[in-house]
């Protein structure tokens, strides 16, 4: 079969070679002028990265007929000022009982691992990897509003309390309420760049291709976008006061730190100016390979290995 698939492949080599530079006209075309209006060259000239702060987590679920065993962890590492190291970190290993929500739950329980390390660890600059809105997820249902009062006065332990729940959809709900809590804390103790390398958003070109498409495909130089400013939807908060601190405004942008290199969607909380974009390559460009941040690539290959050494 392997022969006909690359037989396949040779005489359709001019027919793909076509269809994507037919792409690539097209989308040039429709975007061209408005990439000269949103993208600013920008070549970042460095700053001191000491004390900033990249977290990152890794989580495993293996189904067995009695239920779901889940590995999850996390890491924060920090720039002493000459090299990074690991600063804090947290691992938990237990089962949820046979279902669909399973690897829902794995996840949450990660990324409220991941949100705590960032409350217990103050630093000048928080790198997470994700996306606010994803992170801050959908509204829970009005019916478990009432979990809150149960985990409001834990963001500052490393308890995740939502996990001491017995009945599966209630633990659900309770972790989708925790981790909104502890973003919400995190967004009143620190600046924090939530900073993805793939994004399928088209907030910025409205297109049917992804801005980090555009951007790839049509920018070669260091620099970033205009940002765009986007409104917290309330309906996430429940109307709950506990989460009024999750309301508000955030901001994306795209940034590439060095020619050729990948693009970055960022997003911040509150509103940011160019100077601040400016601000932010500085530092980030003082510690990364490729184009990304190295903090994150340091935290990201511990928690993999991490957890591949917990299930030996």
């Amino acid at each position: 079969m392997i022969k006909e698939v690359y037989n396949s492949l040779v005489n359709n080599y001019l027919k793909i070679k076509k269809d994507l530079f037919a792409f690539s006209d097209k989308v040039s075309k429709e975007t061209q002028e408005k990439i000269k209006d949103i993208w600013i060259e920008y070549l970042p000239k460095g700053a001191d990265p000491k004390g900033t702060l990249a977290i990152d987590g890794g989580m495993f679920s293996k189904e067995v007929r009695t239920g779901v065993i889940f590995v999850v962890n996390a890491e924060a590492v920090t720039h002493d000022g000459e090299k990074t190291v690991p600063k804090d970190k947290m691992a938990l290993v237990g089962a949820f009982k046979p279902g669909n929500d399973a690897k829902d739950m794995t996840g949450l329980t990660m990324e409220a691992m991941e949100i705590k390390l960032g409350i217990l660890n103050p630093s000048p600059l928080i790198l997470m990897d994700g996306s606010i809105r994803k992170k801050i997820g959908k509204k829970v249902d009005e019916k478990y509003a009432y979990l809150i009062d149960e985990i409001k006065s834990t963001t500052l332990s490393r308890e995740i309390v939502s996990l001491n729940l017995e009945d599966e959809e209630k633990k659900k709900n309770s972790l989708m309420l925790e981790n909104k809590l502890l973003i919400s804390k995190l967004k009143e103790t620190a600046s924090t760049l939530w900073i993805s390398k793939k994004s399928k958003s088209s907030d910025v070109f409205n297109s049917f291709y992804s801005d980090m498409t555009i951007l790839e495909l049509f920018t070669q130089m260091p620099g970033y976008t205009k940002p765009i400013i986007h409104q917290i939807d309330e309906k996430v908060t429940g109307g709950l006061r506990e989460l009024d601190g999750l309301k508000g405004e955030y901001s994306t942008f795209y940034i590439r730190l060095n020619k050729g290199t990948m693009i970055l969607r960022v997003d911040v909380f509150g509103r940011v100016t160019d100077r601040e974009i400016e601000n932010i390559m500085d530092k980030l460009s003082s510690d990364s390979i490729k184009g990304y941040p190295y903090p994150l690539i340091k935290a990201h290959t511990d928690v993999r290995y991490q957890r591949a050494t917990e299930l030996e």
